[in-house]
């Protein structure tokens, strides 16, 4: 119902909200994941991927930078900003400082969700993580075999632990996911993973979410292997049901491009990318936090600059996730001053 009538609002009105400003912000606090930080590398993670080749190298972004995005969320977006996502490229449990975030995110944005995701690894450090509105797991296997196989570690059980930690502590109303990003090796098993997890976490909402490839993400291709999206959104829809636990092309809301579109991404060097699908930040960026107040532009002008961009960018013309109809999708889009 709530859906219905917000159609019709916007039918009225001719507005979207995520024309105004994202509904949903990353924030790469820290890019601290990987064998150095949990001892486990996900075959298909693009920026642990560059760390472990030498090109790139762990950082955290500082608080004052943080805090600066969120206060300019509050200016200009108070009131579109659904979800902050304390997390990009590293992982919730290497982050002490999540409490004060949240804390300051609930000051300025009272109404957004807070969240952050792990692998689990790190349970020695979760109760970082407990004040946040959401805790998201990462554990896209169900057995020990193959969680080596797409985490290269011999963690599972360090993960389970961390996710029976979560659930054993977290507050009331306090929403625990667990995700399956499907790969060719976790493909075939995707109905006993839902299984296992929906028998042994009852409380936490298992979602498995398709694999998001670009130009330049070598591991997302081998790990994808032969897979199209369409082989993953049905699957998904065949594990999980009609509704699924995901968006798939064909429930994007609001008439939105592509998945990823109510997305607004920073990077841990303070890169505004296009979303959080991986790539190189210098090549599709719209300007970087650190510089921001300097140079005289907002986070409002950034997303503006990318609504403009209209997905013309060797990133968006990569990617898998683009609804099938994203060409008619974004010749309606209007960009509003």
């Amino acid at each position: 119902m709530i859906r219905k009538l917000k159609k019709v609002f916007e039918k009225v009105t001719g507005e979207r909200k995520w024309e105004s400003f994202p509904q949903v912000i990353q924030i790469d606090t820290n890019n601290h994941c990987g064998p150095d930080w949990c001892g486990v590398y996900c075959n298909y993670c693009y920026p642990q991927w560059k760390i472990v080749r030498g090109e790139r190298k762990y950082a955290e972004m500082p608080t004052n930078a943080v805090e600066l995005i969120l206060r300019q969320i509050a200016r200009h977006g108070k009131h579109e900003m659904d979800l902050v996502d304390f997390f990009l490229n590293g992982d919730g449990f290497t982050e002490p400082r999540l409490p004060n975030f949240h804390r300051y995110s609930k000051k300025l944005l009272p109404n957004a969700i807070t969240q952050t995701f792990t692998n689990g690894v790190r349970w020695e450090n979760y109760e970082a993580a407990m004040p946040l509105d959401r805790v998201c797991f990462t554990i896209s296997a169900h057995t020990p075999s193959l969680y080596k196989k797409i985490h290269r570690g011999n963690h599972f059980e360090d993960a389970l632990h961390g996710l029976e930690l979560t659930l054993d502590a977290r507050k009331q109303n306090q929403r625990v996911e667990v995700h399956c990003v499907i790969t060719k090796d976790n493909y075939p098993h995707l109905r006993n993973w839902w299984r296992f997890f929906g028998v042994n976490y009852p409380d936490a909402v298992p979602v498995i979410s398709p694999l998001v490839g670009s130009y330049d993400n070598a591991p997302s291709r081998l790990a994808a292997g032969e897979l199209t999206l369409d082989q993953m959104e049905e699957a998904v829809i065949d594990v999980v049901g009609g509704e699924g636990r995901m968006w798939t092309r064909e429930l994007i809301p609001d008439e939105k491009p592509c998945v990823l579109w109510d997305n607004m991404s920073v990077d841990v060097g303070g890169w505004i990318l296009q979303c959080c699908n991986w790539s190189p930040p210098e090549d599709v960026n719209y300007g970087n936090v650190y510089k921001m107040e300097e140079e005289g532009y907002t986070l409002r002008d950034a997303w503006r600059n990318r609504l403009e961009n209209r997905m013309d960018n060797r990133l968006c013309q990569s990617c898998n996730m683009k609804h099938s109809n994203h060409v008619k999708r974004m010749a309606d889009m209007r960009v509003r001053a």
